[in-house]
């Protein structure tokens, strides 16, 4: 299962212990035929880089700055994530 997957690396890559709140589905506009999941996660404590392919990690919100560069098309699901979070996941 996909989120049992999301566990075991983000305790791997990350030293963080996360529990799937809910799955997001987001179809692109451009390529509805697409279909991309993310998940809300939670967490008791911020995590570590200690994987030598990532540079950082962030918490963010709709209100905070986002780090780094992201990819267009998951900027794209970003207002839809948001929602979610506002409406209470």
């Amino acid at each position: 299962m996909p989120e049992q997957a999301i566990i075991r690396e983000f305790h791997e890559e990350f030293l963080l212990d996360v529990s799937v709140v809910r799955a997001i589905n987001f179809k692109y506009e451009l390529s509805p035929n697409r279909e991309l999941l993310f998940y809300l996660l939670s967490a008791e404590h911020d995590p570590q880089v200690t994987h030598h392919s990532h540079d950082a990690i962030a918490w963010i919100s709709a209100q905070s700055p986002l780090p780094g560069e992201i990819l267009p098309a998951d900027l794209a699901a970003l207002p839809a994530i948001w929602q979610v979070l506002e409406d209470g996941a």
